[in-house]
């Protein structure tokens, strides 16, 4: 338990993907249930959703919803449906269901993400 006396949160901090793979994530929970999760995610040059993730989880395609900013690096995404959309410091975003994404940029990809049931579930399998 990390915090300072007036806020505490639980730290967990695993890789995401199988064990070769390039990403890791940080998720975050208030000392009490109700307090949502959150979480940080790192993601090294040369990691990609559908090499890394898909293999663990099983789907065609990330089937989770993402909501936050990234901080560092940049990521590509495409959605099924064939468009994509990079995503860079300063960028806030919501990517839906249905989507591949891989680091475009030379220095590791870092976002934060505050979709709770992505942030508890993400990349762990069905």
């Amino acid at each position: 338990m990390e915090g300072n006396g007036h806020v505490q949160y639980y730290c967990e901090e695993f890789r995401v993907g199988g064990r070769d793979s390039h990403a890791r994530q940080r998720a975050y929970r208030g000392r009490r249930s109700r307090v949502r999760k959150a979480m940080r995610l790192t993601a090294q040059p040369g990691w990609r959703w559908s090499e890394s993730v898909k293999p663990v989880v099983g789907t065609d395609s990330c089937q989770a919803r993402h909501v936050g900013t990234v901080t560092a690096g940049s990521l590509r995404v495409r959605h099924d449906d064939g468009t994509e959309q990079d995503l860079t410091p300063g960028a806030a975003y919501v990517i839906e269901p249905g989507h591949d994404a891989w680091v475009t940029s030379s220095e590791p990809f870092v976002s934060f993400e505050f979709e709770s049931v992505t942030a508890e579930t993400y990349a762990k399998p069905a």
